[in-house]
């Protein structure tokens, strides 16, 4: 059993290495990028948010003609 967990502990430590050079070799964006990236993201998400209730206002409309 200790043989397995010095092998579970020897795999961890390896992997968190591991995860530590690649936060090395990554490239952040800068704080203008990251605003912009954001602004992107938000105007995508409103736009999808009026997109659904459009589609929502469609769909209760006709279902509005066919009951009444």
């Amino acid at each position: 059993m200790n043989e397995k967990v010095q092998q579970i502990v020897k795999q961890v430590r390896g992997f968190t290495g591991e995860v530590g050079a690649e936060f090395q070799r990554t490239t952040w964006p800068d704080r203008r990028e990251l605003v912009q990236s954001t602004v992107v993201v938000m105007v995508f998400i409103v736009l999808l948010a009026f997109s659904v209730l459009a589609c929502d206002k469609v769909i209760q409309f006709m279902l509005h003609l066919i009951h009444a």
